[in-house]
Order: C-alpha cells, then structure tokens, then sequence
C-alpha cells in the first residue's frame, strides 16, 4: 500500500486523513486511515472521495510536518494490514 497524500482538519476526532494508491473499483473511492491527532484514541481505515493534484479542502489542508508518534502509527498500520 503507497501512501499519497495527508491532510489535517482542526476541531475533529479524525483530525489526520492519510490518503493510499489503493482504490475501490466499483466506487473510485480511495482507501483512507482517519486518525487523532496521534492515532492512540482513534484510528480507522475507512474510503473518500479524493482529487489527485487538487486542494481537497473536504478532507482539509495538507500539514507542514506529522510529528513522530503519529509516522509510527501510520507505518504500524500499514504493516498490519
């Protein structure tokens, strides 16, 4: 699985969204993994509807650094899964 792209909304439970390659055939939907704002209290993968080279602003702005618990998590899922 590649991640491809992170976003980060203020005032929401799933305050991170990281973005995968992956795709649902049937829906276009890509895989997702919602996260807090260090993946301890909530963590879900989950599919949305995600415009690659565009703004997204429903998923909301992308962050300027991920700080490292929250890298660890991310990775720790991608190899669970």
């Amino acid at each position: 699985m590649k991640l491809i792209d992170c976003f980060y909304q203020e005032g929401v439970i799933d305050s991170y969204t990281f973005v995968f390659a992956e795709r649902d055939p049937w829906t276009n939907y890509y895989t997702m993994l919602a996260t807090d704002h260090d993946g301890r209290m909530f963590s879900q993968w989950t599919e949305g509807f995600y415009e690659p080279g565009e703004a997204n602003p429903h998923l909301g702005t992308r962050p300027q650094m991920l700080g490292e618990v929250l890298i660890h998590h991310v990775i720790g899922r991608m190899c669970n899964e």
